[in-house]
């Protein structure tokens, strides 16, 4: 027990501490699409606090990562410290039960299959990750 809790708060305060504005350089020889990816995330400065436009650049990245690569991220809603996005899949862009909820300090996650992230920089990890590992 004694070695947990210094462990967790190690941890939460990487995460805050990765969490704060961080740009990365865009190497023009990788790829287009990773190269938007980048660029999505350098445009988020949550330090003070993810906004409206920020929290849907970071559900539209989580849609068609974790999601779905057809359909879209809909209406926005705000509440105190989240956003609740609606996502609509398919060609007809028919209305998903699925929302993506996005923490003002910068977690997303959404249904309880799918990953959940506390730090936007393991989020923007985990993506270019996969991404590079596609053929």
């Amino acid at each position: 027990m004694k070695i947990i809790i210094p462990i967790l708060i190690l941890s939460l305060l990487s995460c805050n501490s990765t969490n704060s504005h961080h740009t990365d350089q865009i190497d023009s020889t990788e790829p287009k699409y990773i190269q938007e990816v980048i660029r999505d995330f350098n445009s988020i400065n949550i330090l003070d606090g993810v906004n409206k436009k920020e929290a849907r650049v970071i559900a539209n990245q989580y849609f068609w990562n974790y999601i779905s690569n057809c359909g879209h991220t809909g209406e926005i809603i705000e509440n105190q410290n989240r956003y609740s996005i609606k996502t609509h899949i398919g060609i007809t862009g028919a209305e998903s039960p699925k929302m993506i909820i996005v923490t003002k300090n910068g977690s997303v996650s959404s249904g309880k299959d799918d990953p959940k992230f506390e730090c936007l920089y393991t989020l923007k990890s985990d993506i270019i990750k996969k991404l590079k590992a596609k053929p």
